[in-house]
Order: structure tokens, then sequence, then C-alpha cells
């Protein structure tokens, strides 16, 4: 059923990695009441947004291989990480302040109670880092001496070495001051080298020029590295104290990485619910769906895709299987895929894209043989493949399990397709499963018409214009009406005369006694729309 794209659409509302990641790992709850108290978290959201009250954007780094490392005694946190920890702790400091005074949203309020602002490692951080991650001068008073010292002995250095360029009365642009292997140097002339006394470290890529570190500045440039030696001592014990206090603070940490995940996914939940328009389903042991929509399609369409028609559905207590007919290409397997989304969605704690009154059981276990996987690799025959996907169904067939079988009984001889359609649709019911099943099969709408828990169904087809309407008319069946539609895609008359010859008087007679059925109820309702 694709329930993977539902997913995408949930984690695309998720606003981190982890709120995504949640959104991603979403699966039917097996806990009743963990599904209700998600539900009700997602439409506290939906109605403190509705109320006006904006939450801020759950955007938040995803710390936790940080504290991991933070666990290891003596590890010295990068600057990177903290500032990450930094912009974490400001988010949870955003919600609990937006948040405050939460009124009949008890599960937000739960969630919210296990945030920690944490504001002496927040103060901590923005008074040692600044904004890039590098450390600020008053991050200690020995740092700040430390490079109050390196200043003046730069500054010096420069002075000096710029004093001895200024001898060497080079032509303009020539004479700079420059670094080489960490200490201060100027470029000389081959021609005036004789004139500094220094040490040589490099050459210009020409050959003409020597770089040179006369002596008057040896002792400036080691007492330099002296002071960055120092500095980089200093800097290492001022991060591994910070690392430390996040290491204290590690369990408090993660359960707000926790909380916000949580919080992001619920968002993303009332996002999507707002955004397709979607209910939380009534739970009972009536199937009614109060027109459904394919969430996918539905998306599609909020995005400026086809407009979808809405799914109307009813099988009350004691009506375990429906039957659905109807033409090629008319909407049946999207039909038993809304089917079968609605229901998973449902326990997943989702909400579910359809009105008002829809009702659905909690279903234990959802099978579906939708589509066809034959496999020439695994000698796999579309009658075989259908076939295992039936066993399975059957093997794990119980009460609150729904099947929802496409082409039930295709693929091989009508007559025996039939009637191994009819057996599994006796052997599902008598184990109390719900079945939802398309064919074009006429045994099958017999068997629907006569087993008293079974109901017919049919795709709605516009026989003026030949084209599908794709909705769900219970209490019907459909005709496959494969001429019309082959009529509609241009196949000559003498063809489509021909075929229709050779169908049997008794398959005619009922296909007409369908169509003045189709025709009587679709009078019948415009009757009921003129007079509403």
């Amino acid at each position: 059923m694709e329930f993977g794209r539902v997913r995408a659409c949930l984690a695309s509302r998720a606003a981190s990695d982890a709120g995504r990641s949640r959104a991603l790992a979403v699966a039917p709850i097996e806990d009743v009441r963990e599904i209700a108290r998600i539900q009700e978290a997602t439409a506290e959201i939906v109605r403190v947004r509705a109320e006006g009250r904006s939450l801020p954007s759950l955007s938040f780094p995803d710390i936790r291989p940080v504290l991991r490392d933070a666990s290891v005694e003596n590890i010295i946190l990068e600057p990177q990480a903290f500032l990450d920890i930094a912009r974490l702790l400001r988010l949870v400091g955003l919600v609990l302040d937006a948040t405050a005074g939460l009124e009949g949203a008890p599960h937000f309020s739960e969630l919210r109670s296990g945030l920690h602002r944490l504001e002496h490692l927040l103060r901590e951080i923005d008074r040692t880092l600044d904004d890039r991650g590098d450390l600020r001068d008053d991050a200690s008073p020995k740092l700040r001496d430390i490079r109050r010292a390196s200043v003046r002995v730069r500054d010096e250095a420069r002075r000096k070495l710029q004093d001895i360029l200024a001898t060497l009365d080079l032509p303009q642009g020539q004479g700079f001051v420059t670094l080489r292997n960490e200490r201060y140097v100027i470029p000389v002339p081959q021609g005036a080298r004789g004139r500094v006394h220094g040490i040589v470290h490099d050459h210009s890529v020409s050959g003409a020029s020597v770089f040179m570190e006369p002596l008057s500045a040896i002792d400036l440039n080691n007492r330099l590295i002296e002071l960055d030696g120092e500095e980089a001592e200093e800097r290492r014990r001022i991060l591994l104290a910070l690392s430390d206090q996040v290491r204290a603070f590690q369990e408090a940490l993660a359960e707000n990485i926790e909380r916000l995940a949580v919080l992001d996914e619920w968002s993303a939940r009332a996002a999507l619910a707002t955004d397709l328009r979607m209910v939380r389903p009534e739970t009972g042991p009536a199937l009614r769906l109060v027109e459904a929509r394919h969430p996918v399609l539905a998306e599609a369409e909020r995005g400026g895709g086809t407009k979808v028609v809405p799914l109307d559905l009813e099988l009350e207590p004691g009506k375990h299987t429906l039957v659905i007919t109807g033409p090629n290409m008319g909407g049946k397997t999207v039909a038993l895929k809304t089917i079968g989304l609605v229901a998973v969605m449902a326990r997943c704690g989702l909400f579910v894209p359809a009105g008002e009154g829809t009702e659905l059981p909690l279903f234990a276990a959802v099978f579906a043989d939708i589509g066809d996987e034959q496999s020439i690799d695994q000698d796999l025959s579309t009658f075989k493949s259908h076939l295992m996907q039936m066993l399975r169904a059957l093997d794990a067939a119980g009460p609150a399990v729904l099947v929802l079988l496409d082409e039930l009984g295709a693929a091989t001889d009508p007559d025996e397709g039939g009637a191994l359609g009819r057996a599994v649709l006796e052997r599902l019911a008598a184990r109390g499963a719900t079945s939802i099943v398309t064919t074009h099969l006429g045994s099958l709408k017999t068997f629907a018409a006569v087993e008293p828990g079974a109901l017919n169904a049919s795709m709605e087809f516009d026989p003026g214009t030949l084209r599908p309407r794709f909705r769900l008319i219970v209490g019907v069946p459909g005709l496959s009406r494969a001429i019309e539609v082959a009529r509609g895609l241009g196949v000559d008359e003498d063809l489509l005369a021909r075929a229709q010859s050779l169908i049997p008087e008794e398959e005619r007679r009922a296909g007409e006694l369908l169509r003045d059925l189709e025709e009587l109820r679709n009078r019948a309702a415009r009757e009921v729309e003129a007079a509403r």
C-alpha cells in the first residue's frame, strides 16, 4: 500500500533530523491507550495553533553523538559542539516561554515538563565562545593576559622589522613583514643579503629574494611561540572544564533531545492533519469512511494536482465482506489502498484524511495483496503470487484483521478462480476477518448478493462520456465495461460489434439488468439532489 509515502509526507513536516527520523519510523502501535494519547496530543497542538499561539521552529541540532563523546573522561569537545548545545538550550527556553500557561493540553504540558533550561550551562558557553566558536578574550583572566601580551610582542616585532626594512631602501611594494614557520620575517633581495644579519627561512618563487629573520627579532619570535603555547594550553584547560560541565548535564541534555524530537514529531502530525484536512477517527465496531481520500493523492492535490474524488463507505457490524467491481481504470485499486492506508494510519495514532463521523475498528493486522508480484527469477507466476498472499492472509485471519485482495480470482480460469475466491471469502468470514476485494468475476458478484454478511459495491461510470467517475457506490455491483472502455480508447466498431456478439446470452442479459439498475440509481440520485 506504499505506506512509506505516507511516512515521507509526515517527515517532510518535521523541522529536525531527530523529528524526521521519528516520523520515518512511525508504525502501528499495539497499546490502544498509547494510540489515544498520541491522537489527543496531536489534537492539542492543532487546537493551540488554531487559537493563534505560534510555536517556535523546532529545528535543532542532533547532539546525541556529542553526548556520547562527552561521556568519556578527559575528552575535549570541539567548539562547534558547544555552539550546538547552546542552540538547543535556547530553543528549549523559547518552547517553555511560548507554551507557558497552556490550558486544556495535559499531554503537551507533560512533555513540556521534561525540558531543562540549564541556564548556567548556557551562560558558560555564551561567556566562553563567540558565535564563530572562537574563545572570547575574557573566557579566563589568564587567557586575557596571554592574548594582551601576544599583541604587545607582535606589535614590537613588526615595528622592529619595519625599521630594518627602511634601512634597505627597497622599491615600493617589496618591503613588508610576513610569517614563515610561525616566525616574523622580511624579504631581502639577494644583493642586499649581506646587509642583514639573521636566519634564512625561505626563498621567493623567482629566487630573487630570501625571507630572513633578523637576529634582533629572534627573541621576540621565541617569546611569541612561548605565548602561543601558553594560549593553547589555556584553551585546552578552558574547553576541558566546559566539556566536564556538559558531562555533568548529560542526562538532562539527552532528555531535552528526546522531548524536542517527540514534540517535533507531534507537530508534524498536527501539520499533516491541518494541511490535508484530516480528522481523528472514532473507534468502534463499524467500518465507516466519510469522504476518505488517499493521503498521497490528497498531498498531490494540495500541491496543485488532480482533485481527489472522496470515498464513502460503511460496513456495519455483521457485514464482513465487500466485493468491489466496475471498469478497468475506474479507481478500484485506489479505493482499496485508501481503505487500507486509513486503517493503518489510525493504528499508528495518525489522524486520517476523511470527514467527521469516520469510524474504524483498530485492526490488529492488515493484509494486502495489491499488484502483480510475478518473478521469472523466482519462478513465481502471477497466479502463484496471489495464491501465496491469500494463504498468508488465511493463516493469520481472525477478528480485527483486515484483508485487502486486488483482482481476486484473476490470472487463472474464471470458473475455478471464482470458486477459489468464494472459498477464500467464506473462510475469512468464518474466522471473523473483514475482507474487501476487487474483482471482475460475475460469480463473486453473485456471492456478495446472496451472502448475508457480504455487500456488493461498484465504481461509478459515466456511460455518456465513457469515463469513470471514481466514486464508490455501495450496494450495487458494477460492470467491467471492457467494450465501452475500448470504444473510448478508439478501438474500431467492427471489432467491438464482433466482441459484443460473442458474449453469452445470459451474461448479456445480466449486463443489461445492471445497466438498468445503474440508470435507475443515477436518476434517483439526480432527483434527490434536485429536491435537496
